[in-house]
């Protein structure tokens, strides 16, 4: 059922189209790729449309159970997601991933100010390359991302 404000609804999912997604063109079989985890992330997906019309590859995933499994697929550069999730957190998630083996760099947001001040040693052990810090620019937003994305390769 379509909504005023361009969500459509099917089977109790809310799937959100834009017209600025209709515009974005393809990337480039060499951009980087980035997995958005979260469905309810408005930030995530605000930061997903950003990076899509920079260029970047985007591809997103409702959990982090699904993100366990389904980020090979994606063969994504960078995963990001909210540091709280519904069914675990980003912390677990991270950690989770990095035990697995070869996987993606993990940046997590965040409105808790006090993560900050988690020291990089710290976040690294737990398998989080860095904590976007909400509110922020995109522009600083996206070049933590690139900066984790360059660390994959």
């Amino acid at each position: 059922m379509k909504g005023n404000h361009g969500s459509d609804e099917q089977d109790g999912e809310v799937a959100f189209e834009t017209e600025l997604a209709d515009a974005i063109p393809e990337p480039a079989a060499t951009s980087p790729r980035v997995l958005f985890v979260g469905r309810d992330d408005v930030f995530g997906r605000v930061l997903a449309a950003w990076l899509a019309e920079k260029g970047w590859a985007v591809s997103t995933l409702p959990g982090y159970r699904e993100a366990l499994t389904g980020w090979a697929p994606v063969r994504a550069d960078v995963i990001v997601g909210d540091l709280e999730g519904a069914e675990m957190d980003g912390i677990e998630f991270a950690s989770r991933l990095a035990a697995g083996g070869d996987a993606p760099p993990v940046v997590l947001t965040s409105h808790v100010p006090g993560v900050r001040s988690w020291r990089p040693e710290y976040l690294a052990k737990l398998g989080v390359a860095d904590i976007i810090l909400r509110p922020c620019h995109l522009s600083d937003a996206e070049r933590v991302v690139a900066w984790a994305a360059g660390k994959a390769k």
